[in-house]
Formats: structure tokens, sequence, C-alpha cells
């Protein structure tokens, strides 16, 4: 903060060569670092001030997915309906891609295989896309490193009886290792089938 002026910052190094934490004016700091399976499955949101996350109209949220003993999330955005017509309206036109969330991109990080509609997909970061149609949906994953489409399927679209006003996803579980997502708004339900993958030898 530049109201403050400059001070200095004294880093301190571990016995491994890695820094293992650091002071400002006496204020000790120490890091935690946290594994890389714990890192990989973080949701982050890709606005870098972190002060604006607490205000935003579209909050950043996870959900844990049921589908086996593999850890599994889903990181998105909840926008709200605001009085506004979503499907088939100005925000989300009938036909057309959208990124399932607002402001960050919707991701599924799953730590073991799953499959999606009958398509396996391996451990990874994964964006989730969707085209809302009428009467269906085309959900769309996409790998986060190599951008190739790895799972698309097709599901029917349901109306719900009371109105969702912000957008929700979440995880029922069906049975030993299986389970849906269910993303929720305005007046529309989908249903996308998840499953641990079968080992494979």
């Amino acid at each position: 903060d530049r109201r403050l002026g400059k001070t200095w910052a004294t880093f301190r190094v571990g016995a491994d060569g890695s820094i293992d934490g650091f002071s400002v004016e006496g204020l000790e700091q120490e890091f935690v670092r946290r594994p890389a399976a714990v890192a990989a499955m973080a949701c982050e949101a890709t606005d870098p001030d972190r002060t604006r996350q607490a205000t935003r109209l579209s909050p950043l949220d996870s959900v844990a997915v049921a589908a086996g003993p593999a850890p599994a999330k889903i990181c998105y955005s909840r926008p709200s309906v605001r009085g506004r017509a979503i499907f088939g309206g100005a925000v989300v036109p009938y036909d057309s891609v959208w990124r399932t969330g607002a402001n960050d991109p919707t991701v599924l990080l799953t730590s073991g295989a799953l499959e999606i509609g009958g398509t396996r997909i391996g451990p990874g970061g994964y964006s989730i896309t969707t085209v809302p149609g009428r009467t269906s949906w085309r959900v769309i994953f996409t790998d986060r490193v190599t951008e190739q489409e790895v799972a698309r399927v097709t599901v029917a679209s349901e109306a719900v009886t009371n109105p969702v006003e912000r957008f929700t996803i979440r995880s029922v579980e069906l049975g030993p290792n299986r389970s849906e997502l269910v993303l929720e708004w305005e007046k529309t339900r989908v249903r996308v089938p998840v499953a641990a993958a079968a080992v494979t030898k």
C-alpha cells in the first residue's frame, strides 16, 4: 500500500533450500505448503484481487462430486436471476455456448478417472460449458491443459416447480460410485450422469 511507505521483508530459507516463512517489521508469517494433490483440487478465482470476492454478484462456490473413492469437485460461480429472463433470453440464448456460470469458468477437478455420460475421462481438470436448448442441453467437458474436448453428453431439460434465484450445482448420490450432477437456475433443471470409471488393467 503506497500510503504506508516501504519496508523490508525478510524471507526465511528452510533446510531444503525453499522459502518456509518471512517477516515484515517483526510480523512473522510461516508458509504451509499444500500437498500437490490438495493444491490441484483448489478452487481459484480468476480475479487476482481477492478483496472483491466477498462483494461479487456471482460468488465463487464449489460442490463435492459423489462418484467413488477418489475426491472430485466442481468449482463454479453463482449468478442470480435478478428479475431477468435467463434461458432463451438475452442472458443465455438457446443453442449458444454458455460458460455455465459467470466470471470464472466452471471446472471439474478429479483425482480419479470418471465416466461422464458413458465417456471415460482421466484424473485432471476440465472446463464445463453447456449449450442450453428448449428441451435438452449439451454438456461439454474440455481438458484444461490440452484444450481438447474429452466428453459430451446430451441431457433432457426439466421445468422446476419453484424458480431458482441463484445458479446451483448439486451432486446427488444414486448408488455406490454413481451420482448425477444437478444444474438448476431460473425455471430449468438438468441432470448429468457421473460415475467412477471401472479400473482397467
